[in-house]
């Protein structure tokens, strides 16, 4: 089948419409659960009651609200509150010292303005498409509520910037209830802004001194009944103002998700599409960009066996539990991706689960991490800076739809026992910020050792409280946080009042010689390990040229073999006709001779004078005899001329095919000798690789047998493999404590976007590759990645692996 642009088009505006009728809906039938899944309760106008019916009954026009309403002095002009707080007085800053905890917690309100009930929106909406769903056979809600649309309001009852959110279901809905089709329901994107815009401004009134004002609940309920009219919501299924979530936090919560969080991201893709400016992994994802010679690796050997060339290998790989190597489809998976993920493109690996994706995904983070760490060596001063290195490049998101998906690898990377074998990690010493990590896990205190971290090498950030959680314990934490760390590290002869925590006590920073001496030591180890993993590849890829040139001699060999005594039976042929020639030739020679004695005794005999001159019967008859000699004679004559030049053709024969059964004989022996050594070869390197040694009939061999097996990948190439890991993690480390200096403001402003707060920095690509630099794999959810990343420009993230 051939895809076209219009068949993406379509596919895509079918996609949008399917996500703008798919709801985010509530738990149950009340609102309760909303607010306890929110970390908050119901507070729908002021009272000092702790709990009742003046709590939870939804509000009415004319109402209290939960918050304090301003007013306007009419001396002074100045803002007077119905409370004690001063809106005025600016949040205390998150300072260098200390964590952004600390600043001032504030009552937050997420106002529902309108919801509608899922169980009868539903029905509803199988009466516009004719559908006779059976309810009980399918996951259909038929209870809770969707939210239509909710703001987020300050302890003043004043709006909080980009917090309205409007559910893309209740405007589909409208749409279709009002004569709309659903081919317009693409057009989400552009009337989502349309309504923001809008109705954005009716929740910002402002008093007569030009400055915002509280909303009041005529105000939030007005704006609720033009909204439900605006998106063309049936009055019987209108939900007005149901309730407001009362929470208490330093920062705002974020705007509510109240539609599929891949509409914005469609809409761009439809939008490249329509423009015909769809490029890269996009492209090859809506099949734009289709293979240009598609094979089964499940039937095609010979092409997987090329898949599987020791040259594709990475140089690294993951050293986990028992040092067992990749089965051979994953090696090819992640050959393949190594190969052809090096700078752009996508890749994809199926497979049920438990069938080791999540195992091969951990070779290709060690080969990121090492061809990262490569970079980094080149760099001659990096107390100096970074130079013109992309740390984005190297950059790993893991996402998904959901946290529990991401787990495997955010999770588990870090973990001793369930990352990497003992040998590793307890042996080998192998300890990469490792008390950080640990105290990221929330573990107990008598946990094992084995059940603590070895490195941190993944954080599971995400939505905002799992990224202020992490920050809180990796770089505010004054035990384990790395900010006190850093600035150790930094300034070591600054005079400090706090007494320092237990990772500094447990690690102490390093002074610039030491850590200069330290970055020396890794880096020349580092580039050594890299240089020996070269070379061992290098043996590998003339080793399996061996095997191929083996393959090539042991097909020839049946073939030369035939010819070979084909030419011996040829020479002895000839040498017969040469005997045979020879012999012809006396046979002649000696018929000769007989001729002319027969000849010489006939001419001794004369006859009479009488007998010529009468010509007697007698003279008749002797010279008949004579005559008949003379021509047997030149008969043969002729004939020993013909023998002798047929001998001489027999021998010339003889002599040729002598030549060419020797230079046969010469090949022949040639090639026995070479597979003689190639066999040698193959054992020798068996001996060494083991099972890992692909044999003669390792590529005819049955399906069970074959996918378990691992070519290649054992032996010194694998110990070797194992210690440039070992070896790039402890260079990378060193290159951190070098050039902290240079790293640190980033790693601040990535923990203190974090953190949140109205002043809050906004890091760009280059501080969040520092970031990875420290931190190599980032887990998420896809609703969060761009709010992460939301300053970031199309294909930024190096790595994106979405499972």
């Amino acid at each position: 089948m051939s895809i076209t642009a219009e068949t993406v088009r379509g596919v895509l505006r079918s996609w949008i419409a399917c996500e703008v009728l798919s709801p985010q809906i509530t738990k149950g039938n009340g609102w309760s659960d909303v607010a306890g899944d929110r970390g908050g309760r119901i507070r729908n106008r002021k009272t000092d009651a702790d709990d009742g019916p003046t709590l939870w009954q939804p509000p009415q026009d004319g109402d209290p609200t939960p918050w304090p309403i301003l007013t306007e002095s009419q001396d002074d002009g100045q803002h007077e509150a119905q409370g004690s707080v001063d809106p005025s007085e600016p949040l205390p800053a998150a300072s260098e010292a200390g964590s952004p905890r600390d600043r001032k917690l504030r009552s937050w309100y997420s106002v529902i303005l309108a919801a509608m009930p899922a169980g009868e929106s539903f029905e509803r909406l199988d009466e516009f498409f004719d559908d006779q769903a059976d309810e009980d056979q399918t996951i259909r809600p038929l209870s809770g509520f969707v939210v239509a649309t909710s703001v987020v309001l300050d302890e003043w009852g004043i709006i909080v910037p980009d917090s309205l959110a409007i559910s893309s279901f209740c405007w589909g809905f409208g749409h279709l209830s009002t004569g709309g089709t659903p081919d317009d329901l693409s057009d989400w994107s552009t009337e989502e802004r349309g309504l923001k815009l809008r109705f954005a401004d009716l929740l910002a009134p402002r008093g007569p001194d030009g400055q915002p004002r509280s909303l009041t609940w005529d105000d939030l309920r007005g704006v609720s009944r033009a909204l439900v009219e605006e998106l063309g919501i049936p009055d019987d299924l209108q939900i007005l103002t149901p309730c407001v979530i009362e929470m208490v936090r330093p920062d705002p919560p974020a705007a509510d998700i109240l539609s599929s969080f891949y509409l914005s991201d469609l809409s761009r893709v439809l939008d490249d599409v329509e423009n015909e400016t769809v490029t890269g992994a996009v492209a090859s994802y809506l099949g734009l960009n289709p293979p240009i010679d598609p094979w089964d690796c499940l039937n095609d050997r010979l092409k997987l066996s090329q898949l599987l060339d020791p040259g594709l290998f990475p140089l690294g790989r993951w050293p986990g539990n028992g040092l067992h190597p990749l089965t051979l489809l994953q090696q090819a998976a992640v050959n393949a991706i190594a190969r052809d993920l090096d700078t752009h493109g996508l890749a994809a690996v199926n497979g049920p689960p438990g069938t080791g994706k999540t195992t091969l995904l951990r070779d290709v983070v060690a080969h990121v991490i090492i061809t990262r760490a490569e970079r980094l060596a080149a760099i001659e001063s990096p107390w100096n800076g970074l130079g013109d290195i992309d740390l984005m490049d190297y950059a790993i998101v893991v996402a998904s739809c959901n946290n529990a998906a991401v787990e495997n690898i955010s999770l588990e990377l870090p973990v001793r026992e369930k990352a990497l074998d003992a040998s590793i990690w307890n042996e080998g010493g192998l300890d990469y910020f490792g008390h950080t990590a640990t105290a990221l896990l929330n573990l107990p205190k008598d946990v094992s050792d084995t059940q603590r971290a070895w490195g941190l090498i993944a954080a599971r950030l995400g939505n905002a409280d799992n990224r202020r959680q992490f920050f809180e314990k990796f770089w505010w934490d004054k035990d384990w946080g790395l900010n006190d760390w850093f600035k150790r590290l930094v300034s070591p002869d600054l005079h400090r009042p706090d007494p320092p925590g237990k990772l500094v006590r447990l690690d102490p920073p390093l002074r610039p010689p030491e850590a200069k001496q330290l970055w020396r030591k890794t880096r020349a180890e580092f580039l050594r390990a890299l240089a020996t993993c070269r070379r061992l590849r290098a043996e590998l890829v003339d080793l399996a040229q061996t095997a191929e040139t083996l393959r090539c001699c042991e097909t020839r060999l049946p073939g030369i073999r035939d010819e070979t005594v084909r030419a011996q039976d040829d020479l002895q042929s000839a040498r017969k006709a040469v005997l045979a020639a020879r012999e012809h030739l006396s046979q002649l020679l000696a018929e000769e001779a007989t001729l002319n004695i027969r000849l010489t005794a006939l001419t001794a005999i004369k006859p009479s004078w009488v007998s010529r001159r009468l010509k007697s019967p007698a003279w008749r008859t002797h010279e008949t005899a004579i005559r008949r000699l003379v021509d047997d004679l030149g008969e043969v004559a002729d004939a020993i001329k013909a023998a002798r030049i047929n001998v001489t053709a027999a021998t010339d024969e003889e002599e040729r095919l002598a030549v060419s059964c020797a230079t046969i004989e010469a090949s022949l022996k040639g090639i026995e000798d070479e597979v003689m050594l190639l066999s040698q070869k193959l054992v020798d390197a068996g001996d060494e690789l083991g099972v890992s040694c692909p044999a003669p009939e390792f590529w005819s061999q049955t399906d069970d047998s074959f996918y378990q097996s691992s070519p290649w990948n054992g032996g010194r190439f694998r110990t070797a493999r194992d210690a440039l890991f070992m070896a790039a993690i402890r260079f990378q480390r060193a290159f951190i404590i070098v050039g902290a200096s240079k790293l640190k403001p980033s790693l601040n402003v990535i923990a203190k976007a974090a953190s949140g707060g109205p002043d809050a920095p906004r890091p760009n690509a280059r501080d969040w590759g520092v970031f990875f630099l420290l931190v190599p794999v980032v887990s998420s959810t896809f609703a969060s990645i761009g709010r992460m990343f939301k300053d970031f420009g199309g294909e930024s993230i190096g790595w994106l692996m979405i499972g």
